[in-house]
């Protein structure tokens, strides 16, 4: 038998669009997409319709009945119920950044909690904003002008010391779930993501069967695949004592490994606001704003509105480096002058320039110096030591650069002694933020990087004991280490 023919895609939409207006008026329709039929990730694309229990035909009105076939295309009917649920637990993304970023928690004062999403310009004045959930910094009571806190209230959050921004326009229904609070200067910033500090530089639409990767206050980095775009409808507290069942354009992501059997959870409560993104290209493609209330590890997914509709609506673009690039410079007194082979700073410790603005680079901590960078140092679950504008009075890019570039060549070192040794685990270019459980997925980390430290030439007559990379999260940790037993021994 030959093959279905795969529908094109404006007669998906149109058919979406058609299931929804015929059935609308079924309260337990929480969603219209299309996408691949349930538990598959390839073969013909079907509209797809959610409810949250099926039912049998013989309880169903005729008018409740969804059809087999619309248009001439299949439909499916999947369970699934969608919510933007309260924040439970997280880690670091909880914590109190003294930079801020996408991906750690934020809220409106009196509110819940939520994820910090993007950083963004406001074309209107040309200021710096952060993107989030509408549900997030908005919510039943907000008004335009609210203090807006990082970290969240529910995280330990303190209108007296931690308000970073101040609410400005937002959005609620079919174009998306978003809003933007103004920064100010209440704290200094910089275009990435926390976790795998990726740049997220623009925004594109979505596809079908694609990977995009996240940061959320409560499950952190994390990676999905698209494998439905559509509609959905989500019920919101939109005024004190009063909800509502909104419909928003958007997609629906599902983990990677089919049926889920690690139980892998890509979306939890306080994930909302996060931004979906490209890992390729750094492109952001959604703004997470709801997730599955089945608890079941194989009903695990996401959904995700539009980044680009709403950056359009909302009048706004990505921030990027170029935007803080020209207010270091003034802040420091000297030029930028970019190394040909690394045109901006892309990493934590940002190489040979004192970002963000004001220049927290580096801070002294005992006899070393270590990145100020936090949730990454230190990894044991101690309190971050004080960041100082600068580490040394005075001092320049070129000063600054001397320490760090040590500690590029200790991680270029340290990649070339783990290549060697377990084969290409690791890519040449991995960034030092890389997570350890990337090339060591399972065990204590000691058990891998112990015997390639002690194989290398690099690292002769280092000291290194079971027991100094077991707390390691990503390689920031294992480099300073390492930079501590090198001088140690006179490196």
């Amino acid at each position: 038998m030959p093959s279905k023919k795969q529908p094109r895609v404006q007669d998906l939409e149109s058919a979406v669009q058609k299931l929804k207006k015929k059935f609308k008026d079924r309260t337990d329709l929480s969603a219209v997409d299309y996408g691949f039929r349930e538990g598959k990730r390839d073969g013909p694309l079907v509209v797809r319709a959610f409810v949250p229990f099926k039912r049998d035909e013989t309880e169903l009105e005729k008018s409740e009945t969804l059809p087999k076939t619309i248009d001439g295309i299949d439909v499916d009917v999947i369970e699934g119920d969608f919510s933007t649920s309260d924040a439970r637990a997280g880690l670091n993304h909880r914590q109190r950044a003294l930079t801020l970023m996408g991906g750690v928690s934020c809220g409106r004062a009196g509110g819940g909690a939520g994820t910090l999403g993007v950083m963004v310009i406001d074309l209107s004045d040309g200021s710096p904003a952060m993107l989030s959930n509408w549900h997030v910094l908005v919510g039943p009571s907000g008004v335009p002008g609210d203090p807006i806190l990082q970290p969240a209230a529910l995280d330990g959050g303190r209108p007296a010391r931690d308000i970073v921004g101040r609410l400005g326009r937002s959005l609620l229904g079919l174009g998306g779930d978003a809003a933007i609070a103004h920064l100010g200067e209440f704290r200094p910033w910089l275009p990435v993501v926390f976790g795998s500090f990726d740049p997220i530089t623009d925004a594109r639409a979505v596809t079908i069967g694609e990977t995009l990767k996240k940061s959320g206050r409560t499950t952190g980095v994390t990676e999905a695949i698209v494998d439905g775009i559509g509609q959905y409808r989500v019920r919101y507290q939109t005024s004190p004592g009063q909800s509502e069942l909104i419909w928003v354009r958007g997609f629906k992501l599902v983990p990677v490994v089919p049926g889920n059997p690690d139980d892998i959870e890509v979306s939890q409560g306080g994930d909302s606001g996060s931004v979906w993104y490209d890992p390729a290209t750094n492109e952001g493609v959604g703004l997470h704003f709801a997730g599955e209330r089945n608890s079941a590890p194989a009903a695990e997914q996401a959904i995700a509105c539009h980044l680009a509709d709403v950056l359009d609506t909302l009048n706004l673009r990505m921030a990027t480096f170029e935007d803080i690039i020209p207010r270091a410079q003034e802040t420091v007194g000297a030029e930028y002058t970019p190394r040909p082979d690394q045109p901006y700073p892309i990493w934590p410790c940002f190489p040979e320039w004192p970002m963000p603005v004001p220049p927290y680079s580096w801070s002294y901590r005992g006899d070393r110096m270590a990145p100020c960078w936090p949730g990454v140092y230190p990894q044991s679950g101690e309190v971050p030591w004080p960041l100082s504008p600068y580490a040394m009075q005075g001092a320049g890019p070129e000063q600054l650069s001397r320490p760090i570039e040590r500690m590029l060549k200790i991680w270029a070192d340290l990649k070339a002694a783990i290549i060697a040794k377990y084969g290409p685990v690791l890519a040449p270019s991995a960034p030092m933020s890389t997570p350890v459980k990337d090339p060591f997925p399972y065990g204590n980390p000691d058990t891998f990087l112990i015997p390639a430290i002690r194989d290398s030439d690099a690292f002769r007559g280092v000291r290194v004991a079971y027991g100094d990379f077991e707390n390691a999260r990503t390689f920031e940790f294992v480099v300073g280490t390492l930079s501590d037993r090198l001088r140690e021994v006179g490196k």
